[in-house]
C-alpha cells in the first residue's frame, strides 16, 4: 500500500480549506489506485495526520490505523459509484 499523508495543526483539521483539500486527496488515491491497479502496483490510501499525534513513539502503522481516510474504491481499485 502506499500513503499520501499529510500531516496538518491539530487545530486546523476541521476547518473548510483542509477539509476540500482531504477531499480532492481522497479522489486523487481513488484514481490513483485505480491505475496502479492496472499496472500491477499497490493502493493508494490518504491519511490526514493532527501534529500533535506525531511524536518519536509513534509508528506509521499506528497513525494510518487511526486516521486514514476512505479512497472511495470498492476495494479492487474503482471508485465507488
Amino acid at each position: 500500500m502506499t500513503f499520501a499523508r499529510a500531516p496538518t495543526t491539530a487545530g486546523a483539521v476541521q476547518d473548510a480549506d483542509v477539509q476540500a483539500k482531504q477531499d480532492a486527496a481522497v479522489k486523487w488515491c481513488g484514481h490513483a489506485t485505480d491505475y496502479s491497479l492496472q499496472h500491477g502496483g499497490k493502493p493508494w490510501r490518504y491519511v490526514l495526520i493532527p501534529h500533535d499525534m506525531v511524536s518519536d513513539n509513534m509508528t506509521l502503522e499506528w497513525l494510518v490505523q487511526q486516521f486514514v481516510r476512505d479512497t472511495g474504491t470498492n476495494g479492487k481499485g474503482r471508485l465507488k459509484p
